[in-house]
């Protein structure tokens, strides 16, 4: 399972970046004025999500293992569809550097454990970089794991 505890923490040091959906461990004013997915603090491919309008309307929601954890919230944000399918991307960075990304697409708006992924490793090319390369196979290579 990941750990969604860390979104809110990272929206009040970033405020600013155009790339990060405001978060937080209530439903604030502001995310009912936008909508908000609410995400289980931790949780496994998209289980225990439900996306809620600016007018307080469940949108999507998906079951799960996880409904009687703590939740957060976290600005919903709509996805474009392309092809019939709703692509998220993620990010690894480890120790400040970009180290790769994931796409993970669905035919709905939560992407769930049926979900084609793909991961791609960033490759470190200076002698410098060996070190960090180094942990970054290694943290890919315990994500790739969880993941199958």
């Amino acid at each position: 399972p990941s750990n969604k505890a860390i979104l809110p923490m990272i929206y009040e040091s970033n405020k600013d970046c155009p790339f990060i959906l405001p978060a937080s461990y209530e439903v604030t004013e502001e995310l009912k004025k936008t909508g908000y997915a609410t995400k289980p603090i931790v949780g496994r491919v998209g289980e225990n999500i439900t996306i809620t309008s600016s007018g307080g309307e469940t949108l999507h929601q998906s079951q799960g293992r996880f409904g009687a954890r703590t939740l957060v919230y976290q600005e919903k944000f709509d996805l474009p569809k392309r092809d019939d399918y709703y692509a998220i991307l993620g990010g690894w960075v480890i120790g400040g550097t970009a180290a790769g990304v994931g796409i993970r697409e669905d035919k709905t708006i939560i992407t769930g454990v049926d979900s084609p992924f793909s991961a791609l490793r960033f490759a470190f090319t200076s002698h410098n970089d060996d070190a960090l390369a180094e942990e970054a196979k290694s943290e890919m290579a315990e994500a790739a794991q969880k993941i199958e």
